[in-house]
């Protein structure tokens, strides 16, 4: 039921009261005259509606109105202005008032005072659905979380060496992933991908213990046939999971290369999900340090011999920026600094090549900007845009 504050120091105001009962006699209404007897009531129980006589003298009614709208404890309020003349309509009305009700006991008063408590106590029951609904919907949320994180631990105590390489990987392909993130052509949900990252072992729990650590793909081809099946089982494990079917994509399409020699489907370049093509880099850079106990150098040079055949081009060249620029950089205090391409003026010196998204090098690391050289930079990013950041030697 409704809780009405009427405010007002008039006699007459009871007859509104009694207007009220006779509509719902269930509604608490409160009268309140002075200051102390306002503040009173207002606190003791966050009223509905509010009927706000406005010439009353204990109080400023238009301050008090822009007051009570100020005050996020009373955002759910329903102000309205009692008026008893028709020339403080446009005040009421420009202090924040939500109506206006001329102070006569009619039947146009009475159908209209049905009007606003009707509507009134649908919103209180639409707020209080919603308020039931977020709290459902938190509940869920934290359900799903725990549902994650337990099967998270499950690959985990499969095959332990897994744990070791999350953190860098999560970090790897949500760095690559904020790089696409004004491209119209290229959509990428980050928190699909984030959770793709932490199962891109799903698919290897039912392998036998002599198998858990081969890498699925050797140079874009299975390693055997046993491993083979690994992106297919991830498809069966996640298939009919409303919440992961772009988790699903991802996985399933892992171990496609670009130019469609992959498998399971053959799919080749934009067929292939951006996510796939990011965790993919990603991974494959992680497991040849790990199986071959290379350097990043190594690894990295490893991965740039299948541009093109394996890899997405761009991601190759962002993997690179990632791990000799970004990651390296934070830890050992780099001269290298990024600059936003409309502030390149002449006289900086490149710190990295210039790659465009075709993956063509537009400048190369060492040179001198000049106006001419700037102008053809934002000329050509225009069509075909800089990859990654632009790095000067600070």
């Amino acid at each position: 039921m409704l809780n009405i504050n009427i405010i007002s120091d008039k006699p007459d105001v009871e007859l509104l009261e009694q207007l009220l009962h006779k509509i719902n006699a269930g509604f608490k209404v409160t009268i309140s005259g002075t200051a102390s007897s306002i503040i009173h009531a207002l606190h003791t129980d966050v009223p509905d509606i509010i009927f706000c006589e406005w010439e009353i003298e204990s109080i400023n009614a238009a301050a008090f109105c822009k007051n009570i709208h100020a005050d996020s404890h009373f955002k759910n309020v329903h102000f309205i202005a009692l008026l008893r003349d028709s020339k403080d309509m446009h005040h009421a009305y420009a202090s924040g008032a939500n109506e206006v009700h001329m102070f006569e006991t009619n039947k146009i008063s009475y159908y209209k005072l049905i009007s606003t408590t009707s509507l009134i106590t649908k919103l209180k029951q639409q707020l209080c659905d919603n308020s039931s609904l977020r709290t459902n919907l938190l509940q869920l949320k934290n359900v799903q979380s725990d549902l994650l994180s337990v099967l998270q631990r499950v690959i985990h105590s499969r095959i332990p060496s897994t744990a070791t390489t999350i953190e860098f990987m999560e970090k790897a392909v949500t760095w690559i992933a904020e790089q696409f993130a004004d491209e119209e052509n290229e959509t990428i949900n980050k928190s699909s991908l984030l959770t793709a990252t932490k199962f891109y072992a799903i698919g290897r729990i039912y392998l036998p213990d002599s198998e858990l650590h081969t890498p699925v793909s050797f140079e874009g081809s299975p390693s055997n046939q046993i491993v083979a099946n690994v992106p297919s089982q991830s498809d069966v494990i996640l298939q009919n999971v409303e919440i992961l079917e772009t988790v699903r994509l991802i996985l399933r399409n892992l171990y496609e290369n670009y130019d469609g020699t992959g498998f399971p489907d053959r799919k080749q370049h934009w067929q292939i999900p951006l996510g796939s093509r990011i965790l993919r880099v990603v991974l494959d850079y992680v497991e040849f340090k790990q199986t071959y106990k290379s350097t990043s150098e190594e690894a990295l040079s490893h991965v740039k011999k299948f541009v093109r055949h394996i890899y997405d081009h761009r991601m190759v060249a962002l993997l690179e920026e990632y791990i000799t620029t970004v990651a390296n950089g934070h830890s050992t205090g780099s001269r290298l600094k990024a600059v936003q391409i409309h502030h390149l003026h002449e006289g900086m010196k490149l710190g990295r090549d210039i790659i465009t998204n075709s993956g063509l090098k537009l400048l190369p690391a060492g040179i001198i900007l000049q106006d001419h050289l700037i102008d053809r930079i934002l000329s050509h990013n225009t069509m075909d845009p800089v990859l990654g950041n632009i790095y000067v030697i600070n």
